[in-house]
């Protein structure tokens, strides 16, 4: 089982699975925390609201819900972001490529190419997050051109990830199956 790289061994790849869990899960929990405290009162509007808002009208509606408390932790949840976003990047990827050790021959070159998908996730991440960071810094006279590019970013970032799960779900059963039907009957 080798890949066109040749220092990305399946060892290594765990360790690198192993070490982006381990990076991914206090900010992972942090997030979704402050999402909880978000979420809380009505209109119940989380980050992924905010990161889709598209307006600035529809942004300045959730700022004003969250009122200023809230507003500093959905400042917080954006700044631990940047620490999730190499944890969870590299977590895909090393899962897809492991999955495409396991694959072999030519499905395992598109399940590679797809593996570098979560990098350009993480960077239309990086962008929407500053976007983000530029609305809250100031509140009450947000351009519309930095929810847009939020949105557009967070499309995007969830577009992608997406597509590197939709490779899992069908490459992975394909594989089993074609196992199977290469086994003697029994």
């Amino acid at each position: 089982m080798q890949t066109e790289l040749p220092y990305l061994t399946s060892k290594t790849l765990l360790a690198i699975l192993l070490l982006s869990i381990a990076v991914a899960v206090i900010p992972w929990i942090t997030m979704r925390n402050i999402d909880a405290r978000l979420t809380e009162n009505p209109p119940n509007n989380g980050i992924v609201a905010f990161e889709l808002a598209r307006s600035a009208e529809n942004a300045q509606e959730m700022i004003n819900g969250w009122g200023p408390e809230l507003s500093i932790l959905a400042r917080k949840s954006i700044r631990v972001d940047f620490i999730f976003i190499p944890a969870y990047a590299f977590l895909i990827f090393s899962v897809t490529m492991l999955i495409s050790l396991l694959l072999g021959g030519a499905p395992s070159l598109w399940v590679r190419r797809a593996a570098f998908l979560p990098f350009v996730a993480g960077l239309a991440d990086v962008v929407e997050n500053a976007f983000l960071l530029l609305i809250l810094k100031s509140p009450h006279d947000i351009p519309d051109l930095y929810p847009n590019v939020a949105a557009w970013c967070a499309t995007v970032k969830f577009g992608l990830l997406a597509l590197v799960v939709v490779v899992w779900i069908i490459v992975v059963p394909a594989r089993l199956i074609r196992r199977k039907r290469k086994r003697p009957a029994e």
